[in-house]
């Protein structure tokens, strides 16, 4: 067992193991990649793929990529939203929670995380939501500080973030579809 941590631990890449990429004009670099999220609304996804890696706490977590399909608005197809899910840890209730809504519920027998023959880590359990679709309402949160408190602009309004948030707690749940 501790040689499979210690593969784990080697396998998932942390946050650190990323170079960062200096950038002279955030707002410019936005616009030419257009990042905009998805206005506030409920949207039906799939999720298409995952990612493993290391959270700050070292506890690992899945990236999930998600598609937005079949919307009314067709610009929206396709669009991509991320969630992260933690696999251990604090956050681990919420990822059962997750996929008990998306009819994969975590059970006593299922393996969690795994070393493929290759030395790559991957997630037997995550493996079986590849193509699952669901419905969730997506939100923008506002920005905040390093100590976790919210960002103002010069004229007093909330600086809202570049990036979707899946809203999820026990009174908006996300819903299976078929």
């Amino acid at each position: 067992m501790k040689d499979l941590q210690k593969d784990l631990n080697e396998s998932i890449p942390t946050n650190d193991d990323f170079t960062p990429v200096e950038v002279d004009n955030w707002e410019e670099e936005q616009k030419k990649y257009a990042i905009v999220p998805l206005p506030k609304d409920r949207y039906m996804f799939r999720i298409d793929s995952y990612e493993l890696k290391k959270s700050k706490n070292h506890d690992t977590m899945a990236n999930l990529t998600l598609s937005v399909i079949n919307d009314s608005v067709p610009e929206n197809n396709g669009r991509k939203v991320f969630h992260t899910v933690m696999l251990t840890g604090k956050g681990f209730g919420m990822a059962m929670d997750f996929a008990s809504d998306l009819g994969k519920a975590f059970q006593g027998k299922t393996q969690i995380v795994a070393i493929n023959e290759s030395g790559q880590a991957y997630s037997p359990w995550i493996d079986t939501w590849i193509g699952t679709t669901f419905t969730s309402m997506v939100i923008i949160p506002q920005e905040v500080d390093e100590n976790k408190k919210p960002v103002f602009d010069e004229a007093g309004k909330p600086v809202m973030s570049n990036f979707n948030r899946l809203f999820y707690n026990n009174k908006e749940k996300v819903q299976l579809i078929g």
